[in-house]
C-alpha cells in the first residue's frame, strides 16, 4: 500500500537521515521527446489532436500502484531526483541531485507528485 500522507509529513527536519521506498514498478522514462504528451494524446478518444507537439523532450514517472498504470511528466529535476530515490539516496541527498541539475528544483512539488501517484511505499532512517 502506499505511504499516507501523514506519515511522511512526520519525516520533518529529518530529511537528511531519511530513505524512501518506492513502489516496485515503479520506471523513470527520459526522452529527447515529448512522450508524454505523444501518451496522453494517444489515450484520448474522440478529441482531435494539436496542431503542434512540444520541441522539447519529456521525462516521465511510471507507475502502476493499483490496477491503473499511471503516467505524468515529470516537473525539472524530477527525473534525477526519483533516480537518486531509487538508488537509496536520502531525501536530501536526492534533492541536491536534482537541485545540481535543475535550478527550478521544487522538493515539495515533487514529493506531493509521488504522493499522489502512489510511488511512495515507506520511509525509513539510514
Amino acid at each position: 500500500m502506499p505511504l499516507p500522507l501523514s506519515e511522511l509529513a512526520e519525516v520533518g527536519e529529518a530529511a537528511e537521515q531519511v530513505v524512501l521506498t518506492l513502489h516496485p514498478s515503479l520506471r523513470v522514462v527520459r526522452s529527447a521527446y515529448p512522450v508524454v504528451t505523444i501518451w496522453q494524446i494517444a489515450m484520448r478518444e474522440g478529441e482531435n489532436e494539436p496542431s503542434r507537439l512540444p520541441a522539447d523532450g519529456e521525462d516521465a514517472l511510471v507507475v502502476r500502484p493499483e490496477l491503473d498504470v499511471e503516467v505524468r511528466r515529470l516537473p525539472p529535476g524530477g527525473a534525477q531526483f526519483v533516480r537518486a530515490l531509487a538508488e537509496g539516496a536520502t531525501l536530501l541527498e536526492a534533492a541536491r541531485s536534482a537541485a545540481a541539475e535543475a535550478r527550478t528544483f521544487d522538493l515539495e512539488g515533487n514529493l506531493a507528485g509521488l504522493m499522489r501517484s502512489g510511488a511512495i511505499m515507506g520511509v525509513a532512517a539510514r
